[in-house]
């Protein structure tokens, strides 16, 4: 394969490598603002919860905090988002070393492509 060849095939790759990374990134954005949400539903409900004599079931954060992380730990829904998240995030990370590699890869191209004088 010529050295323009490679150029024109790596300036393809990139782009689509960049889109993939974008879709990625939107979709872990949007997971992350679905745990977000159902984790100040939990609080704001943690908080409001009293026993019969009315005081706070949890009277202060710690028990708060881990009555959360309770509650996180057992709604399989939250799981199920928190499992697409890492799985996606470690795309998303792999992608973005496979497009810096790409983007290296070109700009060798670009450099030899001086060096030899290639048009």
């Amino acid at each position: 394969m010529e050295v323009k060849d490679v150029l024109l095939s790596i300036h393809e790759e990139i782009k689509e490598c960049r889109r993939q990374i974008l879709y990625k990134k939107n979709k872990l954005d949007e997971l992350q603002e679905y745990m977000k949400v159902w984790e100040c539903e939990q609080i704001a409900r943690i908080a409001d919860e009293v026993n019969e004599a009315g005081k706070p079931v949890y009277s202060n954060e710690t028990k708060r905090q881990a009555e959360l992380e309770r509650r996180k730990k057992e709604n399989a829904g939250y799981q199920k988002w928190l499992a697409e998240y890492k799985s996606l995030k470690l795309e998303y990370d792999m992608s973005v070393i496979i497009l810096q590699s790409m983007l290296d890869k070109q700009e060798n191209m670009r450099a030899l492509t001086r060096i030899m004088g290639v048009q």
